[in-house]
């Protein structure tokens, strides 16, 4: 079946970053007149097995996973993200890589937080927790807490100089190389895609940057992202020409206030050559039927 429009590659349920439950996702999805979504969480495939199982006729689930990673630019080693598309989710390696990057972030998490108690800050793990909810803590929840605890006025003042943004700044997380990271994916039968390519303020790849990681086993390049300007995705776009890489788009969607379902889709030759790169397992087809009561 060619799948001829409404793909949306590049989504975050409340297993990561996001707000919304897997299966809330793909009644979204369909809500938003998309025709493929892939749920990509930052190191698990806990959402899209989730939303398996709660897959409405009409929509096709490509699984996915965000996996965090890092490459060195000159002397700065920055953190990356690669959206692995049809990995074998039981692949022991890529499964391993994974749950180091969880026990890492929850590492680096845990030790602010008794940073903070250390500075006389009477702040808790589980006041941290309730603010993830269902997600896995992570700095924002951090601030949260800390406005929740009245300890600061508001998530700016929480992210100042004078707090999480100076004081107790995250240390460098201990995440794989993109050389590790990309060898993962592919021995998991899944098609590596790089995110965030260009993040004006944080992140500018060249295009050399973007062929050292071509070298070492990526296969596509997201072009149309909402944190993408027009000019840089003329410029993916060409690398992406010159290189052979697949162009995806995706709206990073994370839940209310952000990039809304299907704000960035993929073209259907694009999906389609994933498709047929991909070995560790197959698009779900949904059929599960709704019914109103």
């Amino acid at each position: 079946m060619i799948i001829t429009t409404g793909i949306d590659l590049h989504v975050y349920s409340c297993r990561s970053s996001g707000t919304a439950f897997p299966d809330e996702l793909v009644t979204e999805a369909v809500a938003a007149g998309l025709h493929v979504i892939a749920i990509t969480d930052h190191d698990t495939v806990d959402g899209s097995a989730e939303a398996e199982a709660a897959l409405p006729e009409g929509l096709t689930l490509l699984p996915g996973v965000t996996v965090s990673c890092t490459v060195d630019l000159g002397v700065q080693r920055v953190p990356l993200s690669l959206l692995a598309y049809l990995c074998n989710p039981n692949d022991r390696i890529l499964r391993g890589l994974l749950g180091d990057n969880r026990d890492e972030q929850d590492r680096q998490v845990r030790k602010l937080v008794r940073d903070l108690q250390n500075g006389g800050h009477a702040l808790t793990w589980e006041d941290v927790a309730t603010q993830a909810g269902h997600r896995r803590p992570g700095l924002p929840d951090v601030a949260g807490a800390l406005v929740a605890a009245d300890m600061v006025s508001d998530l700016a003042e929480a992210f100042s100089a004078a707090w999480l943004g100076g004081q107790y700044p995250l240390r460098r997380r201990r995440l794989p190389s993109a050389r590790h990271a990309l060898s993962a994916i592919r021995g998991a039968g899944g098609v590596p895609v790089l995110a965030y390519a260009r993040w004006p303020g944080r992140l500018t790849l060249t295009a050399d940057d973007i062929a050292a990681l071509h070298d070492d086993g990526l296969a596509g390049l997201e072009v149309d992202h909402p944190t993408h300007r027009q000019d840089d995705r003329r410029e993916l776009r060409a690398i992406a020409r010159h290189l052979g890489l697949i162009v995806t788009g995706g709206s990073g969607h994370h839940g209310a206030g952000g990039p809304v379902l299907g704000a960035e889709t993929t073209a259907p030759e694009a999906y389609q050559q994933i498709v047929r790169a991909g070995h560790g397992t197959m698009p779900i087809i949904g059929t599960a039927v709704t019914t109103d009561d």
